[in-house]
């Protein structure tokens, strides 16, 4: 348990000494209401007991929990551009009845005029002026059962960040009851020049046939990934499906990357599967002057 408060600690005061006052403000806040959420999950506000093994129970409870805190926060970073700062920025929220924790980690930018436009549309994008957890279709009110722990929790994975675009991955893991976590990811790349977001028709040549070259390419590697599971291959409509959506593409310096999120892979569960496709590929089919390139 000492190690975890160690490990925990040192995992928060990087963050501290990376992040503006500002920003590190919204991790503070989100730090607080998590520990005093942990807490009452792990112990409640019963006397201690006992017998070593009652109090293990919750020890244990504990250093997992600031174990997987300690990692969440050590994979935060702050990224620089020239003048430009990309910082994670954090909100967290619970109720008791039903039981339901909601979280957001979510990019901010500072440093340049360029970043109004982006922190405008991120608040748009992640709804940061409402909940997810008081939506009634997503969540019920009416459950009293102490013993279910419901969740929604946000965070991003960033792909770019440079003079000219941010490419981010947005994810979402929603616990709503059920066997199974809902998981989702969108991919979302901005244009620093345009102050907006890029979709294909931004990068491709309209009647070029990027679509051929980049199923060809996609169908292979997702060949190998899906034969590591003894899975049937996607059929060639399901692949063009996730191609002509913005939303699956990140994009890097020297590639553009395909997300292909699968629910079941013949009856069994599935999960994301990445195909980088290398620039040198799309090239021939990019418009003049395209952002990403």
């Amino acid at each position: 348990m000492s190690k975890s408060d160690r490990d925990l600690a040192l995992a928060y005061a990087k963050l501290k000494a990376a992040e503006s006052a500002e920003s590190f403000a919204t991790v503070q806040n989100a730090q607080r209401g998590w520990l005093d959420l942990t807490i009452k999950t792990c112990v409640g506000n019963a006397s201690t007991p006992e017998t070593l093994g009652d109090r293990n129970v919750g020890i244990d409870c504990l250093r997992v929990a600031y174990a997987d805190r300690a990692k969440e926060l050590n994979d935060l970073s702050v990224e620089k551009a020239g003048a430009l700062v990309l910082e994670p920025r954090m909100r967290l929220r619970s109720r008791a009845k039903p039981s339901v924790e909601e979280s957001d980690v979510y990019p901010w930018m500072r440093g340049g005029p360029q970043a109004e436009a982006f922190n405008a549309f991120v608040a748009r994008l992640y709804a940061l002026d409402r909940w997810r957890m008081d939506e009634k279709d997503l969540f019920p009110k009416d459950d009293d059962d102490a013993a279910i722990n419901y969740h929604a929790r946000r965070s991003y994975s960033l792909a770019r960040f440079d003079a000219r675009i941010v490419s981010f991955q947005s994810a979402t893991s929603d616990y709503a009851g059920g066997n199974q976590e809902r998981r989702h990811q969108i991919a979302t790349t901005w244009d620093m020049a345009k102050q907006r977001q890029i979709t294909l028709d931004d990068v491709f040549v309209k009647g070029s046939r990027w679509k051929a070259a980049a199923l060809a390419y996609c169908k292979k590697e997702l060949h190998e990934q899906f034969a590591e599971r003894n899975a049937p291959d996607l059929s060639d409509a399901e692949v063009i499906a996730t191609l002509g959506n913005s939303a699956a593409w990140l994009w890097g310096k020297d590639k553009g990357t395909v997300v292909f999120f699968v629910d079941l892979i013949g009856g069994l569960p599935g999960g994301e599967f990445d195909v980088d496709i290398p620039l040198s590929t799309l090239s021939p089919f990019m418009v003049d002057g395209a952002a990403v390139r």
